[in-house]
């Protein structure tokens, strides 16, 4: 059974994946690293709400960022939506 850690952790990952700016951010970086401009392009909103999405992404581990110059450099770490599969699988 998973413990507290664990719970927590996939509460994170549903939460971030619940919004459906979010699961098109994770599809753009599967693509590959993208700066946050390149990931507000396809996205009718603004950039600081954008900024705000990675923001929770980052939060559940589910993105890093790194800076290169001005910009910040986002990319994939899909090891938490793993977790989350397993979870999952456990009540098949």
């Amino acid at each position: 059974m998973y413990g507290m850690t664990n719970a927590h952790r996939n509460e994170r990952v549903f939460q971030a994946i619940a919004h459906p700016v979010r699961r098109r951010i994770l599809e753009e970086l599967m693509k590959g690293e993208k700066p946050t401009s390149g990931l507000a392009a396809p996205f009718k909103i603004s950039l600081p709400a954008v900024s705000q999405h990675l923001s929770v992404l980052k939060e559940a581990h589910l993105v890093s960022e790194r800076r290169v110059g001005r910009q910040r450099i986002y990319q994939l770490h899909p090891r938490p939506l793993k977790e989350v599969l397993e979870w999952v699988e456990f009540f098949e």
